[in-house]
C-alpha cells in the first residue's frame, strides 16, 4: 500500500517503494507537520500519525491503526458525516482487500485532518 503503487509507478526490487516519490512525500509530511505545530498535543499527535503513513515507503494493513487517533479526532462531533467516515473506511479496506487502493484511506484521513487543523487554526486566530 504505497502512493507510488497507487499511481502506477514501479517499486524497487526490495519492495521499499519508489525512492524519489518517497523523498517527496517525506518532505511534504515534514512541511505539513511543521505548518501545524500550533495544534494542541492530542490533535497534533493524531495528525502526525496519519501523515507518517502518508509518506511511509511501505504501509501494510497492520499500520492502519496509526489512523485511528486521527479518525477519532475527526469524528469527535457525532454527525451523519462521522458515521459515513467510519463506514467508508471499513468498506474501502474490505472492498480493496487492504491492497494498494486502501492507500486512499490514508489520503482521505490526512486530507480531512488537514481541513480540521485549518479550521482549528482559524478559530484560534479569531480568539487570539
Amino acid at each position: 500500500t504505497t502512493f507510488a503503487a497507487l499511481i502506477g509507478r514501479e517499486e524497487n526490487w526490495s519492495g521499499t517503494g519508489n525512492l524519489p516519490i518517497t523523498i517527496i512525500l517525506i518532505l511534504l509530511a515534514y512541511f505539513i507537520i511543521w505548518k501545524n505545530q500550533h495544534l494542541p498535543t492530542v490533535p497534533f499527535l493524531a495528525y502526525a500519525l496519519s501523515v507518517s503513513l502518508l509518506c511511509a515507503p511501505r504501509a501494510y494493513s497492520y499500520n492502519f491503526p496509526f489512523l485511528i487517533p486521527s479518525l477519532l479526532w475527526l469524528s469527535a462531533e457525532k454527525t451523519a458525516i462521522t458515521t459515513l467516515l467510519w463506514l467508508s473506511v471499513g468498506i474501502i479496506a474490505l472492498a480493496t482487500n487492504f491492497s494498494t487502493e486502501a492507500y486512499l484511506i490514508v489520503m482521505a484521513t490526512c486530507f480531512l485532518s488537514f481541513l480540521k487543523a485549518r479550521k482549528l487554526a482559524g478559530i484560534a486566530n479569531e480568539i487570539g
